[in-house]
């Protein structure tokens, strides 16, 4: 059975069936100044990126914390296809996906689960205080209208024992090893904006009143591509990532040109070009004590 809540409090009335997903509020995620990725245009394609790689460590990462602690009430923000809540199904009573895409959430729902889909934002979230028992976000806090916003709202809605878990890379930890950041000007300076650092989260976090734990290395991901076979890398599409779906065509056409010059160089001076892509994505994580903290102001309060 596919759900879909438009009520800007999830739980408070019953869900309802319906034919398609609710309009949704987009303004904090597409009108602010910073570029923005618009998955209404790219959900189609989107799941593609899985069958290339399903990241099974952070599904294995996910699996781990589900059975350890067992949650009520999972609450996934920035849910987009649905890849990740599959992953909960059958782990917790009741999952939760927030999207403000409707064209995403329609690939949510066509997996087949039993999960709840809510069109809002990752500020403010649509769910009640202290109702949720495990709230996580994958690759996906740097598209959050804000981040910090997030953390404290994540911690409004956990229920006292809760855990916020974030899945995703540090721009800042080995940026050398992702070759397009060399080619597509203004990509690697965009993701230090777009990514929160760890040590950002955990100051987050405890000014909202968790308590960090240690991080944890959920995937890495490598690739490496000699010469003209980086041409056949499916995560140089324009499409398979933010960092390059966010380019306009020209500045996208002129960093394959760049890439395309530096191959034929290097085979003009008699060598191939090695070109190398080494991905870490970390598991950071957060518990809301038994006793609740107060919480301190503080902080960068938007970023995305």
């Amino acid at each position: 059975m596919r759900h879909w809540l438009s009520t800007q409090a999830a739980g408070e009335r019953p869900p309802r069936m319906a034919t398609g997903p609710p309009s949704c509020p987009r303004r904090g995620w597409l009108m602010a100044k910073r570029r923005r990725t618009d998955y209404s245009l790219i959900a189609d394609s989107y799941d593609r990126r899985y069958l290339l790689n399903r990241l099974p460590g952070i599904a294995a990462a996910l699996h781990r914390l589900l059975d350890r602690l067992r949650p009520a009430a999972v609450l996934e923000v920035g849910c987009g296809t649905g890849r990740w809540l599959t992953e909960c199904a059958g782990r917790a009573p009741r999952v939760i996906g927030v999207d403000p895409f409707t064209e995403m959430l329609r690939r949510a729902a066509d997996k087949g689960e039993t999960f709840h889909l809510v069109c809002g934002r990752d500020t403010p979230l649509p769910l009640r205080d202290h109702s949720i028992d495990l709230v996580y976000c994958v690759n996906a806090i740097h598209h959050f209208s804000s981040p910090h916003g997030f953390v404290i709202e994540a911690a409004r809605i956990l229920r006292p024992g809760g855990t916020l878990a974030v899945v995703g890379m540090d721009p800042r930890r080995g940026a050398a090893q992702w070759y397009p950041y060399r080619f597509f000007e203004g990509t690697f300076a965009r993701d230090l904006d777009r990514f929160p650092a760890w040590e950002e989260m955990n100051r987050w976090a405890d000014a909202a009143g968790l308590v960090p734990a240690p991080r944890q290395e959920a995937e890495r991901s490598y690739a490496r591509f000699a010469g003209a076979e980086v041409g056949q890398d499916p995560f140089l599409e324009k499409e398979a990532c933010s960092q390059l779906t966010m380019l306009t065509e020209a500045e996208y056409a002129a960093g394959r040109r760049r890439i395309d010059t530096a191959v034929r160089a290097a085979e003009a001076a008699g060598r191939s070009l090695v070109l190398e892509t080494e991905i870490i994505f970390d598991l950071w994580s957060a518990v809301k004590p038994a006793e609740s903290r107060p919480v301190i102001g503080g902080g960068r309060t938007s970023s995305g």
